[in-house]
């Protein structure tokens, strides 16, 4: 093989050589910017604590037990309802939880043993698309008693 052949096959491969080193640059620029400018989002597989459901009954509890006593505690409860209860509190006295479950994502239900009656609410929750583990009391309904 003579030196020019040589030297021919040698910038040919050289350039396919850059060619594949610029892709691989642009490459690794677009992945580190898509990083950069993603999106943070909770990645948990494992324990049952975490579960939307328990959470979001946990919140219902305790932002509604929060209301009741008159002392509501805003971690837990919506600045729209801290606002209603400024205005107009809402106190009840509460003798025994005897049901609390959760109906659908952002709502759950507690029954509740008021004075020797029993009571039923539905409690709606506010949550986030930026945090799934946050949620906070947007709503109470009391639920009407049925008899079948």
């Amino acid at each position: 093989m003579s030196y020019d052949d040589f030297q021919a096959t040698f910038m040919n491969e050289n350039k396919k050589l850059r060619i594949m080193m610029a892709i691989s640059s642009l490459i690794f620029v677009v992945i580190l910017v898509l990083l950069i400018f993603e999106k943070k989002y909770f990645v948990y597989q494992g324990h049952p604590v975490f579960e939307e459901r328990m959470l979001s009954e946990s919140v219902c509890l305790e932002g509604f037990k929060s209301i009741v006593s008159g002392e509501p505690d805003d971690t837990t409860v919506s600045s729209g309802i801290l606002g209603i209860l400024k205005k107009d509190p809402f106190e009840l006295e509460i003798s025994k939880v005897l049901s609390l479950k959760s109906l659908e994502q952002g709502f759950c239900k507690i029954i509740i043993n008021s004075k020797d009656k029993l009571m039923a609410f539905k409690i709606g929750l506010e949550g986030s698309d930026e945090n799934p583990f946050y949620y906070k009391v947007l709503s109470i309904d009391e639920l009407a008693y049925k008899e079948e």
